[in-house]
């Protein structure tokens, strides 16, 4: 903790991770999981809120690991090994919209933004929510079996490039998942004369 006149009262991050025997980045995570609550001298933390936090270090620990944070094709990879199911990234992304995931941290690159999960969250949910988990897979796949690829939609609609078949499937607000349409939305467009 800094106290002279260069360095400001309480603790930075790297400092508090110190303080709690973490890591700075399981202290970022701890946050996000709402296990660490925001610095109270912004950006810092102060030395009564360090001490609160000191008996909390081995919880923070067991729900933000010991791993640092992947990304939907690694967490996607971890599941699928742990569960036997075929989970996709996909899969990841709406068990985190289902609130069975938290997004544990978030990095840019060529503009766009990535979610990173805890790779201890991850076992808990292969663990404790394999029904949630094949629920999840089970509604992918059965989207996928029931509809039709970009390709094939382009196709039974009469487009011959697909890009013009993506832009008036987007003003026809026709859904798309998984890269594919819900073959009934198609149908309808048929019978209505396209």
């Amino acid at each position: 903790m800094g106290t002279s006149e260069t360095t400001p009262p309480g603790y930075n991050q790297a400092e508090l991770a110190e303080h709690l025997g973490l890591r700075a980045w399981q202290v970022a995570v701890g946050r996000e999981f709402g296990l660490i609550p925001a610095p109270d001298l912004d950006p810092r933390w102060s030395a009564t809120t360090a001490a609160a936090l000191t008996g909390e270090a081995d919880r923070i620990r067991a729900a933000v690991g010991a791993e640092y944070p992947i990304g939907g094709q690694r967490a996607a990879g971890r599941l699928a090994v742990l569960s036997g199911l075929d989970v996709t990234p996909a899969d990841v992304a709406a068990l985190a919209e289902q609130g069975l995931l938290t997004v544990a941290a978030r990095y840019t690159s060529n503009d766009r933004s990535h979610d990173l999960f805890a790779p201890a969250q991850l076992d808990r949910v292969a663990a404790e929510q394999a029904a949630a988990l094949a629920a999840v897979v089970a509604e992918r796949i059965a989207w996928i079996v029931a509809g039709l690829s970009i390709a094939d939609a382009a196709t039974a609609l009469g487009w011959q490039r697909q890009d013009q078949f993506l832009e008036f499937a987007q003003r026809r607000g026709l859904l798309q998942k998984h890269g594919h349409y819900a073959r009934t939305d198609l149908e309808a467009l048929v019978a209505e004369g396209g």
